[in-house]
């Protein structure tokens, strides 16, 4: 069981409790499986990262371009 919170200056806005991903328990599973598998876990990573928050639109705008040429 994984538990997903989302707290702004402590303060507790969601929390959701769901279950692990059958492909996170396989040994080749990596940080990058763990990104791409679990939303949850991205947005934290999105969340907790200002500059990451920051770029993101920049970020998706300039891969959408690349994939459209």
């Amino acid at each position: 069981m994984r538990v997903f919170e989302l707290r702004r200056n402590g303060e507790l806005l969601l929390k959701i409790q769901y279950e692990n991903s059958a492909e996170l328990s396989e040994p080749t599973a990596d940080s990058l499986d763990l990104e791409t598998i679990d939303f949850f876990y991205w947005t934290a990573l999105v969340w907790n990262s200002p500059d990451l928050r920051n770029d993101l639109p920049s970020l998706w705008k300039k891969a959408l371009s690349e994939t459209l040429v």
